[in-house]
Order: structure tokens, then C-alpha cells, then sequence
């Protein structure tokens, strides 16, 4: 068993590629092994969080935080899924001050870190734990509360100074820095900023212009932004916020003189609307709790119309394309996978009142019922493993599917999941090439547990 460690692991897991890929999809499986302690005694543990990455040699590797009492703080750890292979990914002297994190996909890690003057800047490390391989990026005076996101593989940030607020973006390793864009969004007002594969949305109060909202699109590459207009017969924008970014489309809840409604942009002023669905004859209400959920061209949300039921809805930033995805309404909708390969699943009750696992590509005609399962997911999970599964946590109980409601069942010999209260989009299971790994709690305290997706070929070894 590798080192004892008391604590927590955070934030979302995100499977890429390695070096090379394997001609033929496994069918064997191991069963499920404790390799890591994690936790035990008096220790505060709350999720299993993490992102993975292709390494800085080709091999998938999950970051993860670990979060204790005894000693307080935080520290960032690595695993590729081997015992030999989990070990802390940054130095002693960053123990007790990790905090968000973000993994490019060309390998190494970005996380915040506080400095000597105690407050957030942004470090990059390569996993190895060496002090030459660690690297304070940031000077920022003010420090860094979050890291909004990654344009083209560098970390993004936002500056927030007596003048307004900007987006600045690391150009390199040596910390060089760029502004993305500046709004006039000053120390009594607010912006909210929303990064999508090809560009970016902000939505910013001001009070020195008349109306006091505002809306832009921009771009990666120091284009101009383009103030988007709110869609006829409305002059203004009134209160523009929880955006959601998809493949190509920006969503976001804004108020009109009938209440909170559905806007899209496709970040022109003239993709610019209200849909309204042909089904449906009326813009779409949306309710204060909504998140926008990205499934190949589409983004998913939750909400009821005309005061019908609670359910899943979907749309591509068009009228048409605006749909709810069932006919029935669930009591409760959750997402059980981020869209790894354009499609997600997720789970809600089904005609007969049973809570049910369901799949979708974000299309109506897409979106089916896979089989009926123990529980809602409590976190997120894989949609596509290397075996071609997916892997998702139905409450505490580890399911396998292949799509079919014969190939849906709970992983054999896995013991309970670790639950969390933690923020809604962090994975409690990661893919690391060919293994799975989750956290779950034993006798022996929570612990660090793996499954081969493909013994055969590894002939069982590290």
C-alpha cells in the first residue's frame, strides 16, 4: 500500500488521449483493488476531484487535491493509476496551499497556489514534485481567486482593478501575459465571463452608460469584440447571466417584461435571439437554479414551459432546434458524465415513476432510455472508458453500461462511493488510460481504488 494521506480530492476529470491508441477494444476486466490511502482518523474528506492529462511522457495521469486536518491544508497529488505512479505532484514547500486547478491536454498542471504574501497566484507543475519543474507564473497584487478557464491550452484569469475588469491569459512558462479584453465593469459593478472552444461571452453591469448591462462576444486572437444587442422588440439587456458555452453557441438567462427567458447567441447580432420552439409557440421560461450542460452541438438544460413539468430540454442557439427531449417530466434530472464523446448521460424518472439512467447526443430523436438503476448520480462519471463503457456513480453504487439495458449493471466486487456535497460538475471517477480509478470508503478508511480495463494485454502488472 503506497503512503498514508488524510484528506479530500476536488474538481473535474477530463479523459485525453495518450501517445499511441490500441487497434483492438478490450473485453476483460479486472476486478476493482484498493491501491491508495486517502483518508482515515480524524480527517475532514468531502470528494473525489481531479483532471487528467496526457503527462509530460505520454501517460494519462488524474491530478487530484488532497485536503486535511491533521496537518490543515491542501496538497496536489498525481496517479497514472500504479502505486509507483502516486505521489505528490508538486513540492513539500506548496503543502497547505493548493487551491483550483486546470490540466492542459499537453500535459502538466495549473493550479493556484498562495504565495509569501498569502494571497492566490497561478503555478504550473509537471507532476514530477521537483522544485525545478514548479513555477510561480503570477505577480498579481491583488491575487487570483479563480482561473476562468484555458485559451488555447494556457491558463485564463481575471483581473479586476479600480477601472474595470480583464481577461488576461498566460502566453507562456515564463509567465508572460496578454489581455484577452477589458470591460468597464468598475469596483461596484460585476461581470461574469464564459469561455467555449472557439471564443468567449462576458456579461457586465456599468453604471456609467445608460442601460447598465451589457453583452459581447470575443475571440482568442485579439479581434475587436462584438457588443451583442438583446433580441427585438427589447432595447436593452436587464440582468443577462448564467451563460452556458457549447460547440459554436452561447446560452444565458436574461429577464423580459414576462420574466426570466431563454437567450442563445451564435455571437453575432443577428444569431441573437429568444427562441421560440414551433412546439411550444412561446419563448422559453427559465428557472434561477439553471445550468447549461454541453452534449455535442447542443446545450441541455432543465425547465418546464406553460407550467408543465420539470424536464430536460435542449437547444442549438435556433428556434427549431430548441426541444424538450422527453414527453414526460422527471421529478429530478441529474448529469451523470461530461460529453467525452458527444453524447452524455444522465438520470430522471421514467414513465413508470422508477429513477432510470438515460442517454443522450442532445437531440430529441438521440435521447433514450438505457435501464433503471438504484439511485440518481451523485457525481460525475466517464462516458467512454478505454473498454468503449461508460462508467457512472448511481448514489454510492459503481454502474458499467455499454448503452443497453442488458449491458448496464453495478462493477462487481466495488465497494461504496465516496458522496459529496461538493459543487455540481466534479467527477468522482477518472480515466487514466486503462485503468479506472474512484474513491470509496471501507473499514480501512477512504481509500483510492482501481479497475483494469484491459489485463489481458497488461498481463495484470503496473
Amino acid at each position: 500500500m503506497a503512503n498514508n494521506a488524510r484528506g479530500r480530492l476536488p474538481a473535474a476529470m477530463t479523459m485525453v488521449a495518450g501517445a499511441c491508441t490500441l487497434a483492438a477494444v478490450p473485453t476483460a476486466r479486472a476486478a476493482p483493488e484498493p491501491f491508495f490511502a486517502i483518508a482515515g482518523g480524524n480527517t475532514y474528506y468531502d470528494a473525489f476531484h481531479g483532471l487528467s492529462s496526457g503527462g509530460s511522457n505520454g501517460t494519462p495521469v488524474v491530478y487530484f487535491r488532497i485536503d486535511s486536518i491533521e496537518p490543515a491544508g491542501s496538497t496536489l497529488w498525481r496517479s497514472d493509476g500504479s502505486v509507483d505512479g502516486t505521489h505528490p505532484a508538486v513540492p513539500k514547500s506548496y503543502s497547505g496551499r493548493v487551491g483550483h486547478m486546470l490540466v492542459p491536454e499537453a500535459g502538466g498542471v495549473y493550479f493556484l497556489s498562495a504565495d509569501k504574501a498569502s494571497t492566490f497566484q497561478v503555478h504550473w507543475a509537471d507532476g514530477s514534485a521537483s522544485a525545478t519543474s514548479t513555477l510561480q507564473l503570477t505577480h498579481e497584487s491583488r491575487g487570483i481567486a479563480t482561473l476562468t478557464g484555458l485559451i488555447s491550452d494556457r491558463p485564463a484569469f481575471v483581473r479586476r482593478t479600480p477601472d474595470g475588469e480583464s481577461l488576461m491569459r498566460l502566453v507562456d512558462l515564463q509567465g508572460t501575459l496578454s489581455t484577452v479584453l477589458e470591460v468597464d465593469a468598475r469596483a461596484d459593478d460585476w461581470a461574469e465571463w464564459v469561455l467555449g472552444p472557439t471564443g468567449g461571452l462576458v456579461m457586465w453591469q456599468t453604471r456609467t452608460s445608460p442601460g447598465g448591462y451589457r453583452v459581447a462576444r470575443f475571440g482568442w486572437h485579439g479581434e475587436l469584440p462584438t457588443p451583442l444587442p438583446p433580441p427585438a422588440p427589447a432595447t436593452s439587456w436587464i440582468y443577462p447571466h448564467a451563460a452556458g458555452a457549447g460547440a459554436g453557441i452561447f446560452c444565458l438567462k436574461a429577464y423580459t417584461s414576462q420574466g426570466a427567458r431563454l437567450h442563445c447567441t451564435d455571437g453575432t447580432a443577428a444569431g441573437t435571439i429568444r427562441p421560440v420552439p414551433p412546439t411550444l409557440g412561446s419563448d422559453v421560461w427559465i428557472p434561477d437554479f439553471v445550468r447549461f450542460t454541453a452534449v455535442g452541438e447542443h446545450l441541455m438544460f432543465i425547465t418546464h414551459a406553460l407550467s408543465g413539468p420539470y424536464r430536460p430540454w435542449t437547444t442549438d442557439g435556433t428556434h427549431a432546434g430548441t426541444q424538450a427531449l422527453l414527453d414526460f417530466g422527471p421529478s429530478t434530472v441529474d448529469v451523470c458524465t461530461d460529453d467525452d464523446d458527444g453524447t452524455i448521460y444522465f438520470t430522471g424518472d421514467d414513465t413508470a415513476g422508477a429513477i432510470a439512467l438515460w442517454r443522450t447526443d442532445g437531440t430529441r430523436e438521440g435521447t433514450h432510455r438505457i435501464a433503471s438503476v438504484p439511485d440518481r448520480c451523485g457525481h460525475r462519471g466517464v462516458s467512454r472508458a478505454l473498454d468503449g463503457r461508460a462508467y457512472v456513480a448511481a448514489g454510492t453504487t459503481l454502474l458499467v453500461t455499454d448503452g443497453t439495458e442488458s449491458g448496464t449493471h453495478p462493477v462487481v466486487g466495488a465497494p461504496p462511493l465516496q458522496t459529496s456535497s461538493q459543487e455540481t460538475g466534479y467527477r468522482g471517477i477518472a480515466a487514466a488510460g486503462r485503468w479506472i480509478l474512484f474513491a470509496a470508503a471501507d473499514g480501512a478508511g477512504t481509500m483510492l481504488w482501481r479497475i483494469d480495463l484491459d489485463p489481458v494485454f497488461s498481463g495484470g502488472f503496473d
